[in-house]
């Protein structure tokens, strides 16, 4: 999936492409955050076993991934899904790479 997202930021102009690296392999990992997430915990804080910090917003994160662990934001945009009774949700959703 890392390699479809980046292509299609790519595509969307919204990526800094560096002409050493092939299209898609300017970021090596790409996290994705959507603001209608219940919760938020962050994967190398909690996997290392330390206090993983309080992130209570979509905010939050995003400023935990960028500032602590030094990712860039690829894109923020809108997504429309459906619930489980048909009906559509908006969220942002927001695509961070390192």
């Amino acid at each position: 999936m890392r390699n479809a997202v980046c292509s299609y930021a790519l595509f969307l102009g919204l990526l800094e492409t560096d002409d050493t690296m092939p299209p898609g392999d300017r970021y090596h990992d790409v996290i994705e955050l959507a603001s209608n997430a219940r919760t938020f915990s962050c994967r190398f804080c909690s996997a290392a076993g330390g206090m993983a910090p309080a992130m209570t917003t979509f905010q939050d994160a995003m400023n935990h991934y960028i500032t602590v662990h030094g990712y860039r934001v690829i894109l923020v945009g809108p997504r429309t899904t459906t619930d489980s009774r048909g009906q559509p949700q908006e969220s942002t959703v927001a695509m961070l790479g390192k």
